[in-house]
C-alpha cells in the first residue's frame, strides 16, 4: 500500500496542479507575466475557469486511480486486486515518463492596458506545463475602447444593476450578455455589442433597437477611420429574412470626412452583432428611403 501511495503522490506532483489552489496558481502565473510585460499599465479584468487537457494514457491512470477510490469506499477492494492494479500503473507511468507525456492547462483571462493614452480590453488564453511555465499564448480580443466604452464595459463587469427596480429582469439582461461572449465567432464584435447594448438598456430603461445599431455602426466607422467624422444620415433599420425566417438587421450610415461623402453598409445578426460592413457607392438617396 505504501508503495501504491507513493506512485499516487508523484504522479500528482509531476502532471498538475493540486486540487486545492490550481486556479490562484495558474491566475497568479498569468499576473506576473503580463506585469511584467505592461508593467503598471496593466489592469486585470476576471478569468476563465482552469481547464485541463491530459494524453490518453494519463487519463487511463487517473481513471484506475477512480475507480479504486470507489471499490474502497465500497470495502470491495482486495489486496490481490490493489497489487494488479499498482502494476497497471506503474506499467503505464513508466511510458507516461519515458514518453515525457503531461497535461496541459489553458485559462482565459481580460485585462486592459493603455497605450499612447488608448485603452484597450485583452482577452488572452494562456497555455500553461503543469509547473507553470507558460508554454504558449493566444491573443483572442483586442479591442479599443471608443468614448466611454470602458466605462460601461467596467459598469458590466462590476454587475452593477441596469434596471434597479427589477431585480429579475436585471439578470436576465446578464444572462443574455454573457451568452454573447460564449465562443463568439468575432469576439471585437461580440464585445462592442455587450458593451453597448449594457449602455443602452442603462441609459433608457430598455432595449432601443434603432439606437443600438446606429452606436455600433457608428462607432465601428470611427475606429476604422483616421479623420475626424460626421455622421450625416441613418437609414430605416430594416430586417434581413431567409425564407421567411429572420436572421439579422441591415443598416446604412451616411457621414461625412475632410468635406467629401460616404456611406457604409452595415449587416448584424439577431443579437446586433456585427457581421459584416462594406462601403456603398454614389447614388446615396435609394439606400435611406424611409
Amino acid at each position: 500500500m505504501k508503495q501504491f501511495i507513493t506512485f499516487l503522490f508523484i504522479f500528482s506532483a509531476i502532471f498538475g496542479f493540486s486540487q486545492d489552489d490550481a486556479q490562484d496558481r495558474a491566475e497568479l502565473v498569468v499576473k506576473k507575466h503580463l506585469k511584467g510585460v505592461f508593467g503598471e499599465e496593466y489592469k486585470s479584468y476576471g478569468f476563465s475557469e482552469l481547464y485541463k487537457t491530459s494524453t490518453p494514457r494519463i487519463l487511463e491512470v487517473e481513471e484506475i486511480k477512480s475507480k479504486i477510490d470507489v471499490l474502497r469506499k465500497s470495502n470491495l477492494l482486495t489486496d490481490s486486486s490493489l497489487k494488479a492494479y499498482e502494476i497497471l500503473i506503474e506499467q503505464k507511468i513508466d511510458t507516461i515518463k519515458a514518453n515525457q507525456e503531461f497535461p496541459t492547462y489553458d485559462i482565459k483571462h481580460y485585462f486592459v492596458v493603455k497605450e499612447d493614452k488608448t485603452d484597450f480590453l485583452y482577452q488572452t488564453q494562456f497555455f500553461l506545463y503543469p509547473d507553470g511555465k507558460i508554454k504558449d499564448v493566444n491573443q483572442i480580443m483586442k479591442y479599443e475602447f471608443v468614448g466611454k466604452e470602458y466605462d460601461w464595459f467596467y459598469g458590466y463587469y462590476r454587475r452593477n444593476p441596469v434596471l434597479p427596480n427589477d431585480i429579475l429582469e436585471n439578470k436576465k439582461v446578464y444572462t443574455y450578455l454573457d451568452a454573447m461572449l460564449e465562443d463568439p465567432e468575432d469576439a471585437e464584435s461580440a464585445m462592442a455589442t455587450v458593451i453597448n447594448t449594457y449602455s443602452v438598456i442603462s441609459t433608457k430603461g430598455y432595449l432601443d433597437t434603432v439606437n443600438l445599431p446606429r452606436i455600433l455602426a457608428m462607432k465601428w466607422i470611427k475606429k476604422n477611420t483616421d479623420d475626424e467624422i460626421t455622421i450625416t444620415e441613418f437609414s430605416p433599420v430594416n430586417t434581413i429574412q431567409i425564407d421567411s425566417e429572420k436572421v439579422g438587421y441591415k443598416l446604412f450610415v451616411k457621414y461625412e470626412m475632410k468635406g467629401i461623402e460616404y456611406a457604409q453598409y452595415f449587416e448584424f445578426d439577431t443579437q446586433f452583432i456585427l457581421t459584416g460592413s462594406l462601403p456603398v457607392e454614389k447614388p446615396f438617396e435609394p439606400y435611406f428611403k424611409k
